[in-house]
């Protein structure tokens, strides 16, 4: 798989993005800086989870991110008209929740990112729920089991999270 990002976004995914991932940035004056500590967040996992998130298409709808857009950059009016339709949004957590616009290109196998975007947690919407495996076999096994029920991961985890509730729900009464 080969992912394509220019500079200039590069750039501009570090200045607007996370310190949690991108660390402190207040020393990164110039762009090449900035493309810089991109290119070594990217090669540090970052490329990594763009890449499963392709994979398993873990796809977020538009009008989700819009409206996380709008919550966490209130400073940005209209930085929800960055989210374009008839690209692909994929989320996925590098340190915190992050969605990246993704193009295929006529190529196969290759993508092209003019947008990524992080959330911290704090200011995710409040219907998420997000958890972390201890090690990435248990995550596999995890992902492998919800496929042989035939579901989606994400809604096989809210379905067991469900049905957990509600029997200490049960139990308490």
């Amino acid at each position: 798989m080969k992912i394509h990002i220019f500079a200039e976004v590069k750039a501009r995914i570090v200045h607007l993005g996370s310190s949690r991932v991108f660390g402190d940035k207040k020393e990164l004056l110039a762009d090449s800086e900035r493309i810089q500590r991109f290119d070594k967040v990217w090669e540090k996992g970052l490329r990594s989870c763009v890449e499963e998130a392709i994979q398993v298409q873990r796809i977020v709808k538009p009008d989700v991110v819009r409206d996380r857009l709008k919550k966490q950059f209130t400073r940005y009016p209209n930085v929800e008209r960055y989210v374009v339709e008839g690209k692909t949004l994929y989320e996925f957590t590098y340190k915190v929740l992050s969605v990246a616009q993704i193009s295929a290109t006529s190529k196969p196998n290759e993508y092209e990112i003019d947008q990524l975007w992080t959330f911290t947690y704090s200011d995710a919407p409040p219907e998420l729920f997000c958890f972390q495996f201890d090690k990435l076999e248990d995550k596999q096994l995890f992902e492998a089991t919800a496929k042989k029920y035939g579901k989606e991961p994400r809604q096989f985890a809210k379905e067991i999270v469900l049905e957990k509730m509600n029997e200490i729900i049960k139990q308490l009464r």
